[in-house]
């Protein structure tokens, strides 16, 4: 791996890598208690109140945000259920890559700040965000998210957030 001062990186927009999804259940003491996690506003507990039952379950791996505390942010692994004050971010590479999921977490928890609950975020100011991503460049033109014809390097930010897991045990 090259050094980190060597790697270009680019700034994207949170709508140039997810999809965005919201949550569709009402308060947690208004869903039946079942199998699934309920993400909730909680800032613990990876932002599980519970296990509860539902017919909108979001397939993991995917990010989620608390549209009443922006800094409550998590990456969900197991498929879930949340409420509507919970925003949903999903794409494909957070399989493959799930330590970049947590840096993009990371990353999203330090932009949130600026919001609070007078202050909410929304689905248009998340999608707005702009963060700093690892990227290479590409030769194929309907690969391209950002408009220097570059692609975010996902194997370099997954190697270079296994070497900080590392340094950090």
């Amino acid at each position: 791996m090259k050094p980190i001062d060597t790697k270009t990186w680019k700034e994207f927009k949170i709508s140039d890598l997810f999809t965005q999804l919201r949550g569709k259940e009402s308060a947690p003491n208004r869903v039946p208690d079942g199998d699934y996690n309920m993400i909730n506003e909680t800032s613990v507990n990876n932002g599980i109140s519970k296990k509860a039952h539902s017919e909108y379950i979001f397939e993991a791996p995917a990010i989620t945000v608390s549209v009443n505390y922006a800094q409550t942010v998590f990456l969900q692994q197991e498929p879930f259920c949340a409420s509507v004050n919970i925003l949903i971010l999903k794409d494909d590479f957070l399989e493959k890559y799930p330590n970049s999921g947590l840096y993009i977490v990371t990353l999203l928890r330090k932009a949130n700040e600026k919001y609070n609950y007078g202050s909410k975020i929304s689905k248009i100011k998340l999608n707005e965000t702009i963060i700093p991503i690892p990227v290479q460049p590409t030769l194929d033109p309907d690969k391209t998210y950002h408009p220097e014809g570059y692609v975010p390097d996902w194997d370099y930010m997954e190697a270079f957030m296994e070497q900080i897991n590392q340094q950090a045990q």
